[in-house]
């Protein structure tokens, strides 16, 4: 049981076997509690489970999907499986030091707030050739879901990468030289930003794997002055953003929800597959990360 079986047997017009339609019926719960309206044919879940070429398991079917493995070499938070709109609280001062015997701290100075998160529809869009689809095997079966999956996940990781940095770009640092990124480091200390990370752009490392601190290269290794480097399509341009990304969060609502259209281009002998998804991200703790351009 798998997803590319259950497409087929929608476009055979065959039933869903009993494993299948109780798995269906757990994904519209949660679809419900979510308050998602479900449009396809097939609910399914793909949920990440671990980094490297461990398997995920999606419906069922073991499969690798690469580009989640970002989420977690970057630590983002990603919450699954959400209801209705998400409030995340954040409190802050929580912690003070007090005298043994006198009330010397001020039970105000803490503040509670929030960052809400309401689920926004991805809409996916594939094309495959139906004598494909229809009589591909096991191993054609698990690239194709891994094809689906890990597109959904990029254009999420694309979007929530490039809008943080755009959103901030007024505040974005000029980087053209070691000292620049020395500066950068400095008041990301001074910002008390624990365990950063740089996130660059394939232009962004091109111009930092030539720059140098005297005549020693300053990124080596995936490390620039012993912070850790990920080089990623995914953010376009010459952006650079350092941070500590565990203060960013990401949700996942529902199901994966997929109308199998076999009509529309069947003139053309092709399948168009059309995947509804719900997503959302926001930052924690806006100090947390600065941004910066390669010149």
């Amino acid at each position: 049981m798998n997803l590319i079986q259950n497409i087929k047997k929608v476009v055979n017009k065959e039933k869903f076997d009993i494993p299948t339609i109780k798995e269906m019926k757990e994904c519209e719960l949660s679809n419900r509690k979510a308050q998602i309206n479900p449009m396809g044919q097939i609910q399914f879940r793909a949920a990440i489970t671990a980094s490297g070429n461990t398997p995920t398991k999606i419906y069922g079917t073991e499969s690798h999907t690469t580009a989640t493995n970002l989420i977690e070499q970057l630590g983002i938070k990603y919450l699954t499986d959400l209801q209705a709109n998400l409030t995340y609280p954040i409190l802050n001062n929580t912690s003070t030091w007090a005298d043994e015997v006198t009330n010397n701290y001020d039970g105000n100075s803490y503040t509670l707030s929030g960052l809400t998160l309401s689920p926004k529809r991805l809409v996916s869009c594939a094309l495959y050739s139906k004598n494909v689809l229809l009589n591909s095997g096991y191993e054609l079966e698990k690239e194709i879901e891994n094809d689906i999956i890990n597109d959904i996940y990029e254009t999420v990781q694309e979007t929530m990468f490039n809008d943080l940095y755009d959103a901030n770009s007024g505040d974005s640092i000029s980087i053209s030289g070691n000292t620049d990124i020395i500066d950068m480091e400095l008041s990301g200390a001074t910002n008390k930003i624990n365990n950063p990370i740089y996130l660059v752009s394939p232009t962004a490392a091109s111009y930092l794997k030539s720059m140098k601190d005297g005549d020693t290269l300053i990124y080596q290794n995936g490390m620039i002055y012993g912070h850790q480097v990920i080089e990623t399509p995914l953010l376009n341009g010459n952006k650079v953003i350092y941070g500590n990304f565990n203060k960013l969060l990401l949700g996942q609502w529902g199901t994966f929800d997929v109308t199998v259209d076999d009509v529309t281009r069947a003139k053309d002998g092709l399948i168009r597959l059309i995947i509804n998804s719900y997503f959302n991200y926001g930052l924690l703790d806006s100090n947390s990360f600065l941004y910066a351009t390669i010149s």
